[in-house]
């Protein structure tokens, strides 16, 4: 049940088709086609693999329709798997390599078993990739995305409600329209793309309960959270630089938020219908009283004051944390001056500089702890070779 190594080969459509007895199949790294319904009907079929190196680049339609494969490791160089070629296996797991461009429909339909998913492609043809390849599978537990994916194609796990965690790698630049659609089960959700677009993913899940944005995250991408009801706290990185469009629409549970955003990178309708805000902390610090709207998904520009990135009741009621010695600044600065409960705060380090003229500076560092290497716009914290400590406001 070896295939040979020693010439090019392509098994021919239905080349093993209703083989009953062949029960393991080795794919020779010179294979580099499997036909349409090539095992088709193999009933005993259970156990399939590619040698290391493996040439294989296509597998065809049918290729192991209704056979007992039970687990399965596309080679990296495989570019197009067509339609049902998985379809009503025994399969349990499957590890998609990294070069595949295009799969057909109904490619793993009837896998009532699969539980487990590695998905490494890296950048997909959308045009040509179906919208349903482990729709409604709900027998999936863990889907996995490699650390080189790019493209994460738009309804890709439709409904799948047994996954319960996703992790959004830092390598993705785009997540397509309902890719986590009617993932009912999904609670938690780590998003490490740096810059990336996001159109709907996550719409309406109503069980995430966590949904954490890594250190390194750049942009938050219009729509990701979009009525999410279920959050109640967003903590977003200082390197985050902007908020895109109804990045958190919805969100009507949300009583706490963290960020390092000027207003004018706060995207049209960001926070509208978060009516439970509280509270909002911001550590921004390098305030901007410009009177033009940082525009951060083609949305319209729109001129100074506010356009519905929060809702009227939250400039009212919301207590709006800002950096200590900048309260003024946000008074009169773009956004903010609409939140009328304001408060600086507190570094929690009184200024306790000695006298002695010979002391040196030995250490400084930002109002949130981390050390820094040269003065930092802010406030920072110098200690001194005297043990002596002080604050200083950097323009």
């Amino acid at each position: 049940n070896i295939l040979p190594e020693y010439y090019d080969l392509k098994i021919d459509e239905s080349a093993f088709s209703y083989c009953d007895i062949l029960t393991y199949v080795c794919f020779g790294y010179r294979v580099k086609e499997i036909g349409d319904y090539a095992f088709n009907g193999c009933r005993d079929l259970g156990q399939v693999v590619f040698k290391n190196g493996s040439r294989l680049t296509s597998i065809g339609k049918g290729a192991f329709y209704n056979t007992l494969t039970y687990a399965i490791s596309i080679p990296d160089k495989v570019t197009s798997i067509g339609d049902y070629a998985f379809y009503n296996t025994a399969i349990q797991s499957v590890t998609i390599g990294l070069s595949l461009k295009t799969i057909g429909k109904d490619v793993f339909k009837g896998c009532s078993q699969l539980a487990s998913v590695i998905w490494n492609a890296k950048r997909m043809d959308l045009s040509q990739t179906s919208v349903d390849v482990f729709n409604n599978l709900e027998s999936i537990k863990t889907f996995t995305f490699g650390d080189k994916v790019e493209d994460i194609p738009a309804n890709l796990c439709q409904g799948c409600k047994g996954i319960t965690s996703i992790t959004i790698p830092k390598s993705v630049s785009s997540v397509g329209n309902k890719a986590f659609s009617n993932c009912r089960g999904l609670k938690d959700v780590v998003w490490k793309a740096e810059r990336c677009t996001s159109t709907h993913a996550f719409d309406g899940l109503p069980n995430i309960t966590s949904f954490t944005f890594a250190d390194g995250v750049k942009i938050v991408p219009a729509y990701v959270c979009q009525y999410l009801t279920g959050l109640t706290q967003i903590d977003l990185p200082e390197t985050a630089e902007s908020i895109g469009r109804s990045a958190f629409q919805g969100c009507q549970n949300l009583k706490s938020l963290s960020l390092c955003v000027e207003g004018k990178k706060v995207g049209v309708d960001a926070f509208e219908g978060c009516s439970s805000l509280s509270t909002i902390h911001n550590s921004y610090n390098r305030m901007d009283y410009g009177y033009w709207f940082y525009c951060t998904d083609d949305s319209d520009i729109t001129s100074y004051g506010h356009s519905g990135q929060f809702d009227d009741a939250v400039f009212q009621t919301c207590k709006l944390y800002v950096p200590n010695g900048l309260l003024e600044d946000y008074k009169k600065g773009f956004l903010w001056h609409h939140f009328v409960n304001m408060v600086q705060e507190s570094s929690g380090i009184e200024d306790i500089k000695s006298d002695n003229i010979n002391v040196m500076e030995r250490e400084r560092y930002d109002i949130n702890g981390r050390k820094l290497s040269s003065p930092r716009p802010g406030i920072n914290i110098v200690r001194y070779s005297d043990g002596s400590v002080s604050k200083e406001f950097v323009r």
